[in-house]
């Protein structure tokens, strides 16, 4: 367990990366823009979080799974069963040594950019202020264990994860004794991740110009 001040030391060498602009766009701020004619617009939301195995980590992964993992998942409950907002929903979170993304990605129709990046917002504030209740921190535990078992059904799976286990610096026991630890997470851990490494996130939008214009208006108007 590291000491509150490795916990500061770890949160002052996780930097985001420096944005760079999109070609026919523009990066400013936590706004990145790029411009395609196309009838789609794409949003990605985002921030960089802790490494593989740090503190929060697993109560990330959690929500990871909660918000992303399935048809089921929030993301895909809120915007494209609820809204119809969503061609293609979900939250990409890689194992990392350093800096690991915490990225929601949403591809919707261009006419309805401002909903879309309305209800992407909502859906963030909501994961940072609002603690899961018991029976989607149960469901997520459960993916969460699911996603391992799937991840490991044969030799080379498991040696593939023992790898990158080993290569991260972690213990051999490392997976057992994080599922172990998943059982005792509670929903004020998640929230408490979310609140520490996810309260400004980035955004990204391409797409046309005008959907473009809609969706940074509706940034501008949260600026969460």
């Amino acid at each position: 367990m590291r000491t509150s001040e490795g916990e500061d030391e770890e949160e002052r060498a996780v930097q985001a990366p420096a944005r760079r602009p999109g070609p026919s766009g523009h990066s400013g701020g936590r706004l990145a823009t790029a411009i395609d004619e196309t009838e789609q617009l794409v949003l990605m939301l985002g921030a960089s979080t802790t490494p593989l195995g740090a503190p929060h980590a697993l109560a990330l992964r959690l929500l990871h799974c909660h918000l992303g993992i399935g048809m089921s998942s929030r993301l895909f409950v809120a915007l494209r069963e609820e809204h119809g907002l969503a061609y293609d929903v979900g939250v990409h979170m890689p194992a990392r040594m350093g800096a690991t993304p915490f990225i929601w990605h949403l591809s919707s129709s261009a006419d309805r950019a401002r909903e879309a990046c309305d209800c992407l917002l909502e859906e963030w504030q909501r994961m940072v202020e609002t603690p899961l209740d018991s029976a989607a921190l149960a469901l997520a535990k459960a993916k969460y264990i699911g996603q391992d078992a799937m991840g490991r059904q044969t030799c080379g799976q498991i040696a593939d994860r023992q790898a990158l286990v080993l290569g991260h610096g972690l213990g051999a026991n490392y997976i057992e004794a994080t599922l172990a630890m998943a059982h005792h997470l509670t929903p004020a851990d998640l929230v408490g991740a979310a609140q520490r490494w996810l309260p400004q996130p980035a955004l990204s939008v391409c797409g046309p110009g005008e959907a473009i214009t809609s969706a940074s208006d509706a940034w501008a108007s949260w600026r969460i």
